[in-house]
């Protein structure tokens, strides 16, 4: 296999500062909103819809439970969840969303039954199971209840394909509205989207589009959130999944393509790539802040345009979109990118664990990770 040929690209320069330090521990944190990043569904079966258990692969389930937590104890008083119509099953026009299998899990996590068994409750509402007449009620009936009554809660953008318009289109749908501008907020994503947590800088896309997109808020990764939260619950399901999830990111193999990929991605970032998300964004004044507070960017309006700061803050929107679809940038070498999670792929089809686990079936669910 070739995937040793891949080695993490090290940076004898990177000081202290710019390795993404570790927030505090998310206990008694509140947050307004917690904006959610899985890692991409797949419905390769036949009988789609499927639920979110079935739909979403380790790393998303995970995310999912993670989120569930925080909106059960407090944490966040809601959680946006991005994800579109990724995987095998991307075509067919009846397959759930990434967001929308979340939903599905987290809905499930935060629903119980009343004591006398003839309700669910669901986000302090009762949902009957039986109608007026003593009969059953149509699950699909029942579960658009539920979903209707987490509706103020679990907040979803599912028309997404990458993260740039993950963060987009949610900065569209709810954060740049009117009182929104200043709500407190969390970022929750899988190690290496997180913080490249086990074999790179210490620094995720979260991190870095975070601060590109001109967002106040901390970022947190599902292995600390379950971690923090879930880790001393008597249960042994919580311990036995991070562990699990653990022990796939420390994968040496793993571990070294996924920070690669990650850096390139970064690098990409730091390039100028995410100058392609502005056309979609709707505020003007997002839109400038976030041009005229990047180094890069600044300096290529600078060089290609004759453009300073003062300026651009006076242009038109308009007038901003044109310059910057004419503004050239380094990028990243999509056949590079696609090595790597070709490579990671290859990874995950060839491990087993001493149990005879199928880790491409239960982590990567015939899929590359996004």
């Amino acid at each position: 296999m070739e995937s040793s040929n891949f080695e993490i690209p090290k940076n004898p320069e990177t000081s202290q500062k710019e390795i993404a330090p570790k927030p505090e521990s998310i206990k008694n944190k509140h947050f307004e909103y917690t904006l959610v990043f899985g890692q991409g569904p797949v419905q390769e079966q036949d009988n789609v819809p499927q639920s979110g258990r079935q739909g979403l692969n380790f790393y998303s389930r995970m995310t999912a439970l993670a989120a569930s937590q925080m909106l059960k104890i407090g944490i966040t008083e809601k959680v946006v969840l991005s994800g579109g119509a990724t995987g095998a099953r991307a075509g067919t026009p009846e397959a759930q969303t990434e967001a929308e299998l979340m939903a599905d899990i987290i809905r499930k996590k935060l629903t119980t039954l009343s004591p006398d068994g003839n309700s669910y409750i669901a986000n302090g509402k009762v949902i009957p199971l039986k109608d007026t007449g003593g009969a059953d009620r149509p699950k699909a009936e029942i579960d658009n209840d539920v979903a209707q009554a987490f509706a103020d809660k679990i907040l979803i953008e599912n028309e997404s394909k990458d993260t740039l318009q993950n963060f987009s289109l949610i900065l569209n749908k709810y954060l740049d509205q009117p009182g929104q501008e200043e709500a407190s907020m969390a970022l929750l994503g899988i190690g290496f989207h997180a913080k490249d947590t086990y074999n790179g800088t210490g620094t995720g896309r979260l991190e870095v589009l975070k601060d590109i997109f001109r967002i106040k808020g901390t970022v947190y990764s599902v292995e600390e959130v379950i971690n923090d939260l879930l880790i001393d619950q008597e249960r042994s399901s919580p311990r036995k999944k991070l562990s699990q999830l653990t022990q796939l990111a420390q994968d040496h193999d793993i571990s070294q393509m996924k920070s690669i990929q990650e850096q390139l991605l970064i690098e990409g970032l730091n390039s100028g790539e995410w100058l392609k998300a502005i056309p979609i964004l709707k505020s003007e004044k997002r839109i400038k802040d976030m041009i005229t507070n990047n180094q890069y960017v600044q300096k290529a309006f600078e060089e290609q345009f004759g453009l300073q700061k003062e300026d651009v803050l006076s242009m038109s929107l308009p007038e901003i979109i044109a310059r910057v679809q004419e503004v050239k940038v380094k990028g990243t070498a999509e056949e590079e990118y696609g090595a790597i999670k070709t490579a990671i792929f290859e990874v995950f089809s060839q491990m087993t664990d001493e149990k005879g686990t199928d880790y491409l079936k239960l982590y990567g669910k015939g899929t590359t990770p996004k």
